[in-house]
């Protein structure tokens, strides 16, 4: 089993610390941040120890014989993303830097991350640890018909990019393990694979694809795997938003989520919303919005820790948020029936208990 060191870590990045017991053949032995970030002399509970995060990174690679590199997806991590005003370099560049130093010392490098998969040729081939997709050929695909999902599926979306969906999949998906449930679960992110979760399919983002292709795709595709896994649940993580922000910034109209519909129906939605101070009409309001605009009825919301900043998204006409208190978003969550957040686990398991009884009442799941 690899002992792995996370870096750069931060709370972003708390899942692998949240979720370690999932990691298939992998233990975690250190949580190294970059310096200044903050997060050092932080402590997290890793597999039932409790574990400092430290800056020193020469020092703890003799702990790890392998290393989990967790970049920026923002290509241009520089000072405007005021996240580390002090950094001259960019962030990742920061990270190649430092795992060239861990190369020399014969450490391995897992990688899952695009953006290291495009420029790997620096990293020896016997140190490679390869995450793949599980996925099926194009020429593979028959596509000459539409297939019934007979397992109940749940879908995971999100109001806007960037709220959470990965950790609510993990959250949820965790607490069914914990009940014996078998899940087939996809996510939206690569490094899903390490915790037993599939991966967003290649095919999906091909452009010579056209809409009927990837939907009639992706059909045969979740027709494969429930054939080849036999699960009690389905979990499909959607990448991308579902809803425009505001006439300055569109940002995405959920056509991903469109598609998907088209290619599996979904038994359960849960959406995911930023924080806020939401009345009983603002829930309406979303609830209205995904009945006319997709046809669907949406069963939960998750609120994440995560307050919009307007003028950011509108001035970048892309997702922007402030970390909002746990605290704050357990107020909001507080003796709510359809509402609960990923970070507390109460809340997380009585959202399951409502799941599985509502698809117990229609008829979609068993209990053990």
């Amino acid at each position: 089993m690899e002992k792995i060191m996370l870096y750069p870590f931060s709370e972003e990045n708390d899942s692998y610390v949240r979720y370690c017991k999932l990691l298939n053949d992998y233990t975690v032995s250190s949580l190294v941040c970059l310096k200044g970030s903050g997060y050092s002399g932080k402590q997290y509970k890793v597999d039932d120890t409790e574990m400092t995060v430290t800056e020193n990174f020469e020092e703890e690679l003799e702990k790890c014989s392998a290393i989990l590199p967790l970049f920026s997806d923002k290509e241009d991590a520089k000072l405007e993303e005021r996240e580390f005003v002090f950094f001259e370099k960019n962030v990742n560049e920061i990270i190649i830097e430092n795992l060239k130093k861990a190369i020399e010392q014969q450490k391995k490098v897992i990688i899952c991350d695009k953006y290291l998969r495009n420029r790997k040729e620096w990293i020896p081939e016997k140190l490679q640890i390869h995450i793949y997709r599980e996925t099926i050929e194009k020429s593979k695909l028959s596509l000459k018909q539409f297939h019934n999902i007979k397992t109940p599926v749940i879908f995971i979306a999100s109001a806007f990019e960037g709220l959470d969906k990965t950790k609510i999949l993990l959250s949820i998906y965790n607490e069914l393990l914990s009940r014996e449930y078998k899940i087939l679960a996809f996510g939206t992110r690569q490094d899903c694979e390490l915790f037993g979760i599939h991966s967003y399919p290649e095919f999906m983002y091909d452009e010579k694809l056209d809409d009927n292709q990837k939907i009639l795709s992706f059909n045969e595709y979740a027709k494969r795997m429930e054939m080849e896994y036999t699960p009690d649940l389905i979990m499909i993580g959607i990448p991308g938003g579902t809803a425009p922000f505001s006439a300055k910034a569109p940002l995405d109209f959920g056509t991903t989520l469109y598609k998907m519909i088209r290619a599996v129906v979904p038994d359960y939605f849960i959406l995911s919303l930023p924080y806020a101070n939401y009345n009983d009409m603002d829930y309406q309001y979303w609830e209205k919005y995904f009945e006319n605009s997709f046809g669907i009825t949406v069963d939960s919301f998750n609120i994440s820790p995560k307050s919009i900043l307007q003028q950011m998204v509108e001035r970048n006409n892309s997702a922007k948020y402030l970390t909002i208190d746990r605290e704050e978003v357990d107020l909001e969550i507080k003796n709510k029936e359809k509402i609960f957040c990923y970070l507390n686990a109460d809340s997380v398991k009585k959202e399951t208990d409502r799941l599985i009884q509502q698809l117990k009442e229609y008829g979609k799941v068993e209990l053990f």
